[in-house]
């Protein structure tokens, strides 16, 4: 049996909005984490040090945040297990879009990677 993620769900979010956002430039800032969020600079730089302590992320001399690569592969496996079951739901089950994209943003935190694996080999591509 595969184990479920560490990683509390706000720590997932936390990752995937770093991945995204880091995505365009080398590092991002604690402020536009923040507004991502819509949460305040004091609760996103929280939130970033308790992933520092978990090793997902480095801050730089300017203080930017970067994924590890440990943060960009557990960003990377969250993101492709989102697309998984969100391609399920929508494909298989017949789930409006909207609805699957809501529902695959909940379920990802909480399925196991058995599940996960299981719901890709119902997937052709």
């Amino acid at each position: 049996m595969t184990a479920i993620s560490r990683l509390t769900k706000s720590q997932e979010d936390y990752l995937l909005t770093i991945y995204f956002l880091s995505s365009q430039e080398h590092g991002v800032r604690v402020t536009d984490i923040a507004s991502s969020f819509g949460v305040t600079k004091a609760s996103a730089s929280i939130a970033v040090t308790k992933l520092k302590k978990e090793g997902f992320v480095v801050k730089d001399c300017n203080r930017l945040v970067s994924l590890t690569s440990d943060g960009e592969r557990e960003a990377i496996r969250i993101f492709d297990n989102f697309t998984v079951i969100n391609l399920f739901l929508r494909s298989k089950l017949k789930v409006d879009s909207n609805t699957a994209l809501i529902d695959a943003g909940a379920l990802v935190h909480v399925v196991s990677e058995e599940t996960v694996n299981a719901l890709r080999s119902f997937q052709t591509f």
